[in-house]
């Protein structure tokens, strides 16, 4: 009986610690600002020409160094080169680039780098979108000027942050359990 309390103390021991460093890990691995929507979205086939692109992230980021350009098919920049922070965005998440009054039919590549203004680090990424052609139809672009960027989601990176951070406390919490529970006391009661 004794043994199988220990065992249970045991438990409770590694889930507590496992509990502590999960939330440490959750907090470091969120200080990323990656993509969370953009306006167009990703693989959106539109009828018209939109008149700027918006991108939403994950945390604040700062001015310094982050920016989106938009892409023809040929590698080349249309979007008006004024991509800044969005100012209505108070929580200062959101950047905008606004483009051209009418944008060609085409597919278009909307290539973005964001630095957070929370611990400096950066991030990149891309998402597509096309006006009045179907996305699936546009010939490949072989071209040294093409860029091969996947949008970058918040949805991919957590969850292996979630998986090898409950791994790792996990067995750290199991290793410290045992290593405290399995131990002889040094003195001896009467």
């Amino acid at each position: 009986m004794n043994r199988v309390i220990k065992w249970i103390d045991a438990f409770v021991v590694a889930l507590s610690v496992t509990a502590v460093m999960l939330i440490f890990i959750v907090l470091t691995a969120s200080a990323h600002a990656y993509l969370a929507e953009s306006t167009p979205m990703n693989g959106v086939l539109l009828d018209e020409s939109p008149v700027e692109v918006t991108a939403e992230f994950l945390q604040e980021i700062g001015s310094n160094g982050s920016f989106l350009h938009v892409l023809d098919e040929n590698g080349r920049q249309v979007d008006n080169g004024d991509s800044g922070l969005d100012l209505f965005d108070l929580g200062h998440k959101s950047m905008i680039v606004t483009l051209p009054e009418q944008l060609p039919d085409g597919q278009y590549t909307v290539e973005w780098v964001v630095v957070s203004a929370e611990d400096g680090d950066s991030t990149d990424g891309a998402f597509t979108f096309g006006v009045g052609t179907d996305l699936l139809t546009l010939p490949a672009d072989d071209s040294a000027n093409s860029n091969d960027f996947t949008a970058l989601t918040s949805s991919r990176d957590s969850v292996g942050w979630w998986v090898g951070g409950g791994i790792v406390a996990l067995i750290i919490g199991l290793l410290i359990a045992m290593l405290l529970l399995t131990r002889q006391p040094s003195i001896k009661l009467e």
